[in-house]
């Protein structure tokens, strides 16, 4: 049997253990049992976070792989440098206007750069028992923190505790303050509590939480970062570098921290008197399937509706065009990463080291994925007639967006059946939006968009108030059952109104802030750059430098053909160019990708005769390098006075 080397890391962890307990520490008594908790889990959130974090790696595999291969640079570069924006902008006032107390529209304190107001003491029930400790030492000479007065004063203490409950209960704010008072004997002993004294905090909406405010923003951030991530997707492959990062900044400044606030915060949509639904109802989102998923789609199709389509995505005719990714394999990589940082996602929502509540999410977080991803399968290779392995994928990450509002609320079962169904939903979405002519490259609105709103709504179909943990009941958080399991509508009312208002709020402002941007620095790329690709347009880098990405050869592709450099011929073979006069470069760009993608009729002749010896296509111009500069002039004219015949189009050669 091969002997198991300790880890070094797990060795000083060890170490540390043993000093912290040591007899030779100062304090011999160690941690209390809420100190344990405290470190238990704040290393629990922060591992989750982590996780989520790591998510960064498998959107960008996932997106370039399902995009083209000229496009691969710009973006790995966009889901690295977005997480970076996410930060800065969730840091200066994102995470403020989110959590800060306010009003049921935003955060108003510690806005900025996550300020929690003056150093002064928290008033807690030990600091109010102490006060009383002092006084009594003060006005009466018994040092109650003395072992052996303690003892015999058990009866004080306790008094003291009872004092000190009653004080943090009516001190709840720094505009309040209660004179407190201790009877011992005859003597009275006073002590006015000022809230004005004391340090408050700015963000109670996440005081549910034992951990450190910075644990609470890290572990926010990552969500935040994940909102924008969603984005970049949609709108990959004809985008603006500088525009995407304008509008990463801006979507995780002032729009996912306002919904968030509503959802999470203590805002609009969740319980509490004031609020849409008042104090007993409200609507639930656990780990963000709405407040991150569907505000980040929304997002995406704001901006995929103010961008346009890629070029050669939709023929004239409304036919649409398939455009393959270049590699599943980084897919493939991408959607295990995704799958395996929901760990983090979805059980990490918990912010505690809960260990009944953390299995129980994991087991709903995987088993709905499972499901999903086999529906999809099934209804891809239904309607398609081949199980696609890019339904597959997008097929899980769908099941695992839908039971993230629900993943804390429902049963293993249910959550099978979220799952399948979302499955199914990705499917039909990816469809859907092809005919509207809503160009997603990699899927991102059908999968966070369509699924995110599903799992919202999963919450009050599926959602469970209570559940039965060894034997006993124990609430979950939830404060309604769903239709499904007591048939009343008060918790799927507060979902379906919660989804629409965020819709409301979260698709148009996105539209405004993609057309400002669209007049003022421009969100897409020229015709030429489309064509290009964006690595060289937009970076000037390429992700396969060196490497041959087809064979050569003389042959016409059959499908899935797209405006390219085109194969090298012979040496010594002569070039030339044909000018294309009469129709502007952009229509030009559209209507010779339209030529290069597969043909109903099959491929004409004339495509045959100037396709081979293209070299280069840029704005009006066409490079060639060998064939009959005379012949493919023709050709070339015939072409495209045959998609456009009421254009003057006419073709000169130079050479």
């Amino acid at each position: 049997m091969k002997r198991l080397r300790p880890s070094p890391l797990l060795a000083a962890a060890i170490l540390l253990s043993l000093l912290w307990v040591s007899p030779c520490r100062a304090d011999s008594a160690g941690p209390s049992n809420s100190d344990l908790k405290v470190m238990a889990d704040t290393v629990w959130v922060m591992i989750a976070a982590m996780l989520v974090f790591f998510m960064n790696l498998g959107f960008g595999c996932v997106e370039s792989g399902f995009c083209r291969a000229k496009n691969c640079v710009n973006i790995l570069s966009k889901n690295f440098i977005v997480f970076a924006m996410a930060t800065i902008a969730f840091w200066v006032l994102g995470f403020g206007l989110m959590f800060g107390e306010g009003n049921r529209w935003v955060g108003e304190k510690g806005l900025l750069f996550v300020s929690n107001g003056a150093d002064k003491e928290m008033l807690t029930k030990d600091v109010a028992a102490n006060a009383f400790k002092a006084l009594v030492k003060e006005k009466l000479g018994k040092d109650l923190s003395d072992e052996k007065i303690a003892k015999s004063e058990e009866a004080l203490l306790k008094q003291i505790d009872e004092v000190a409950d009653s004080v943090v209960k009516n001190v709840t704010k720094a505009e309040e303050s209660y004179t407190a008072t201790l009877t011992v004997g005859t003597t009275k002993l006073e002590k006015k509590f000022d809230g004005k004294e004391f340090y408050w905090d700015n963000y109670p909406s996440l005081n549910w939480t034992t951990v450190p405010l910075w644990a609470k923003f890290f572990f926010q951030l990552v969500f935040a970062g994940t909102c924008a991530t969603i984005v970049s997707g949609a709108v990959a492959e004809r985008i603006k570098y500088l525009s995407f990062i304008l509008f990463s900044f801006l979507l995780i400044m002032l729009v996912y921290p306002v919904v968030g606030h509503w959802i999470w915060g203590g805002g609009l949509l969740a319980p509490g008197e004031g609020n849409l639904f008042g104090k007993d109802r409200g609507m639930f989102d656990f780990a963000g399937s709405t407040v991150v998923h569907s505000v980040g789609g929304w997002a995406a199709l704001a901006g995929v509706i103010v961008l346009g389509a890629r070029i050669g995505k939709y023929g004239p005719d409304g036919k649409v065009h398939a455009i393959p990714g270049h590699n599943m394999t980084a897919a493939f990589i991408g959607c295990l990463v995704l799958w395996f940082g929901w760990f983090g996602f979805n059980p990490g929502s918990t912010m505690a080291a809960d260990i009944h509540g953390i299995t129980r999410v994991a087991v709903t977080t995987n088993t709905a994925a499972a499901f999903a991803t086999l529906t999809a399968t099934i209804t891809a290779w239904i309607l398609l007639g081949k199980p696609d392995i890019g339904m597959t994928l997008n097929g899980c990450l769908a099941g695992l967006v839908a039971i993230t509002a629900p993943c804390a609320f429902v049963s293993v079962g249910n959550s099978a059946i979220i799952g399948a169904i979302a499955g199914v939903l990705v499917v039909f979405a990816v469809l859907m939006f092809d005919r509207l002519r809503i160009d997603d490259p990699v899927g991102a609105t059908s999968v966070h968009l369509v699924n995110g709103v599903f799992g919202s709504i999963a919450v009050g179909l599926f959602g469970e108030k209570e559940m039965i943990v060894n034997g006993a009941k124990v609430p979950t958080g939830l404060l309604n059952d769903g239709f499904f399991i007591s048939g009343g509508m008060d918790q799927l009312i507060p979902q379906v109104v919660g989804v629409l208002v965020v819709a409301a709020y979260a698709f148009p402002v996105s539209l405004v802030l993609w057309v400002i941007l669209r007049y003022t620095v421009g969100i897409r790329v020229t015709a030429a750059e489309e064509i290009e690709g964006l690595d060289l347009g937009e970076h000037g880098n390429e992700s396969y430098h060196g490497f041959v990405m087809a064979a050569a050869s003389t042959e016409i592709p059959s499908e899935g053909a797209e405006p390219r450099s085109a194969l090298v011929p012979p040496n010594d073979v002569k070039r030339f160019k044909a000018v294309v006069e009469g129709i502007s470069p952009t229509e030009l760009a559209t209507v010779w990708s339209d030529l290069c993608q597969p043909q109903t009729n099959g491929i004409a002749a004339d495509f045959k005769t100037v396709y081979p010896y293209l070299t280069t296509f840029q704005g009006a111009t066409f490079r060639f390098r060998g064939g009959d500069p005379e012949q493919i002039r023709t050709s070339l004219e015939r072409l495209l006075k045959g998609r456009m015949p009421q254009q003057p189009v006419k073709v000169r050669v130079e050479t």
